[in-house]
């Protein structure tokens, strides 16, 4: 299907409904994705999202946050989304995080078993906009760097949207909303060979400021909120990075014990019953007024309880219980292959907050009573979220 821009293409697309095919004439084009999109979506806060990190992004994201600042000059609340953002430039990412750290902070670092592979990259223009004469945050409002901010993730989140959940974690900036991301925090290098072929390879993993691996853990939310007020959906059904078969595993992990697997548990059954449930749900778009987890990001900055999600048959918590315990069953089953062929390797598993403590430590927060509701965690380590908590509103840092 590929072709010159303008240019046209047939399809024949045949359906078991029709008796003759459908012809369609598709004129090709070359598509641009608007990576940064902004509004205000309640008096005094906004909603910023990156569909994915590109060369232009940290420059469009300098407008969008003006433009902002210009509508609502007295902003109390940001919401960052980075929920199905594959990634993209690393600079963009770099650019991104700076706009809301401290001048000169760490904003992600590398290490291989090269020198060249360990680097260290900080919120400078020259990390972030190496090419460009005027450096792009430098007209943006300084309240930027104080405005409380919930960064919305799932697991379409990876790659760079990891690098910037990652250090705005580490250093408490903003909370961490959603469920737990991706985990691609590998380097990749390409070494020429020729003139005409080139190989990709694997070199580095990639570290958050206080030097947590990325790579096949991903991010874990301060809080954990389904997709919809009913479940996950389809986002309980992704495959991460540590699902994948012989990857790259995460280097502080070796010795972790798999998760143990539940007897009699039907892995096609329960996937099958929640890709049902997920075809029941009505689609809605990022920043809807239907957006559930953006809701509870609004919740939170105005102090009001954040509503995790529960799904029919058991809720969120058993959804998380079943995906990790299908992990731990994946994670074991290689292990033992890998000792068998006297390898040696260890193997990443799926790491996550023990319990509420845990994840109060991590945002730097006490957590307020629940509300009259229980709120514990399960055998792995994930939070329970089958109903209210209530956490204290974001105080500016």
């Amino acid at each position: 299907m590929r072709g010159e821009p303008h240019s046209k293409v047939l399809l024949n697309i045949t359906r078991k409904e029709l008796d003759k095919p459908l012809t369609l004439s598709i004129v090709r084009e070359e598509i641009r994705v608007q990576s940064v999109k902004a509004k205000i979506v309640e008096p005094g806060y906004a909603w910023l999202r990156i569909a994915q990190f590109q060369e232009p992004t940290v420059e469009d994201m300098a407008k969008k946050l003006a433009a902002l600042y210009a509508q609502e000059p007295h902003l109390k609340g940001l919401v960052l989304d980075l929920r199905n953002d594959p990634g993209g430039v690393v600079p963009g990412a770099i650019g991104v995080a700076a706009a809301f750290l401290p001048k000169d902070a760490v904003i992600v670092s590398t290490n291989g078993q090269l020198a060249t592979s360990k680097e260290t990259f900080y919120g400078r223009r020259e990390f972030y906009a190496p090419n460009k004469g005027a450096d792009p945050l430098a007209k943006l409002p300084a309240a930027l760097k104080d405005v409380p901010m919930v960064v919305l993730v799932n697991a379409g989140s990876a790659s760079a949207s990891e690098i910037v959940a990652g250090a705005l974690q580490d250093y408490k900036r903003a909370i961490i909303m959603g469920s737990q991301t991706f985990g691609k925090g590998s380097v990749q290098t390409l070494r020429q060979l020729t003139p005409d072929t080139a190989v990709k390879l694997t070199t580095a993993r990639y570290y958050t400021p206080h030097n947590r691996s990325i790579q096949a853990k991903g991010i874990v939310p301060d809080l954990l909120v389904d997709e919809t007020a009913d479940g996950d959906g389809l986002n309980g059904l992704r495959v991460r990075e540590a699902d994948l078969v012989k990857h790259l595993n995460n280097d502080e992990d070796k010795g972790a014990a798999a998760p143990a697997n539940a007897a009699g548990h039907d892995e096609l059954e329960e996937e099958q019953r929640l890709a049902a449930l997920a075809r029941k749900q009505k689609p809605f778009e990022f920043g809807a007024k239907d957006d559930f987890q953006l809701a509870q990001a609004l919740n939170h900055f105005e102090g009001s309880a954040a509503e995790a999600g529960q799904g029919r048959d058991g809720g969120a918590g058993r959804r998380r219980r079943d995906q990790a315990r299908r992990q731990g069953q994946r994670q074991a089953g290689a292990r033992r292959g890998r000792q068998g062929q006297g390898r040696g390797r260890g193997q990443a598993g799926r790491q996550a907050p023990a319990g509420q403590e845990v994840a109060a430590a991590r945002a730097g927060r006490t957590p307020a009573q629940p509300n009259g509701a229980h709120l514990g965690s399960d055998p792995q380590g994930l939070t329970l979220a089958r109903r209210r908590w209530a956490w204290p509103a974001s105080p500016a840092p």
